[in-house]
């Protein structure tokens, strides 16, 4: 043997490991409680080896699962906003339906940016991060937003025909508002329990509670004051002209019934 090599004594792998004809290492991280998420980790990851310059000659990160969180958390970070905009749009369509109307569902959608920006400042206060779950809460942010504009309006519309708009509005915020207060404090004990849990797996609906709770709190304080203020401002401007159109059509009404009556007393010589 000694006349053909020698032995030598060195570290090697176990295995070798390949994908898609590449070799592969695997790296199995434990997140402890606040750290960052699992995406936000890779992309740090990423950033700071192409800094160093070890991503060259076709080197790339990449979750070791499809299914994994790291995975799951960059599809849909890359199709949520394609989520987001269809759920608004069919939430739109079935308030028009409801409502018989394309203006009013636009008064009802308008909680919802207030909503994700309540969440996304909750989210910052309390330090954490979005994950799936986040990002799913702020999907239920669409609809637990819009029902109290839902209660408030729907209120409103059947009172405008036995009152002025005004009135209506005031009326509507006095009578509305306990069912509003209520369906709120719903929502947070709902919230609660996410985002105080410390049991197995609670990480993974703590996000979703954070978001809940600072979407839907925003959104129930503003929808007294934003969602009455833009139905004043538009509708009133086109009550209004509606109103003084109606009152010109009958002042042209009357001045031709007036002439018509005097060409009969003339005709008849009265």
């Amino acid at each position: 043997m000694g006349q053909l090599g020698h032995f030598e004594l060195n570290e090697a792998p176990t295995s070798i490991s390949r994908y898609n004809r590449q070799y592969m290492g695997s790296l199995s991280i434990n997140l402890k409680p606040g750290a960052p998420t699992a995406l936000e980790l890779q992309n740090q990851i990423t950033a700071d080896l192409a800094a160093r310059g070890l991503l060259d000659g076709g080197l790339q990160v990449t979750a070791s699962s499809r299914f994994g969180a790291a995975a799951l958390a960059g599809q849909l970070f890359d199709t949520g906003k394609w989520m987001f905009l269809i759920a608004v749009f069919l939430v739109y369509l079935v308030m028009g339906a409801q409502f018989n109307s394309w203006r009013y569902p636009v008064y009802l959608l308008l909680p919802v940016p207030m909503a994700i920006i309540g969440a996304l400042i909750l989210v910052w206060a309390v330090g954490g991060g979005l994950d799936i779950f986040g990002i799913l809460g702020m999907l239920l942010l669409i609809g637990l937003s819009a029902k109290n504009a839902i209660l408030f309006l729907d209120f409103v519309l059947e009172r405008m025909g036995k009152m002025p708009l005004v009135e209506a509005l005031i009326e509507a915020a006095k009578l509305r508002f306990r069912p509003i207060v209520m369906t709120t404090l719903t929502v947070f004990v709902i919230s609660f329990p996410l985002i105080f849990s410390r049991g197995q797996g609670s990480e993974f609906g703590r996000s979703m509670g954070i978001v809940i709770l600072g979407g839907t709190l925003f959104s129930a304080v503003l929808t007294f004051y934003l969602v009455p203020a833009a139905f004043l401002s538009f509708e009133g401007t086109r009550q209004g002209g509606f109103n003084k159109a109606s009152a010109e059509m009958a002042a042209a009404a009357a001045g031709v019934q007036g002439e018509a009556k005097t060409e009969t007393d003339e005709e008849y010589g009265i």
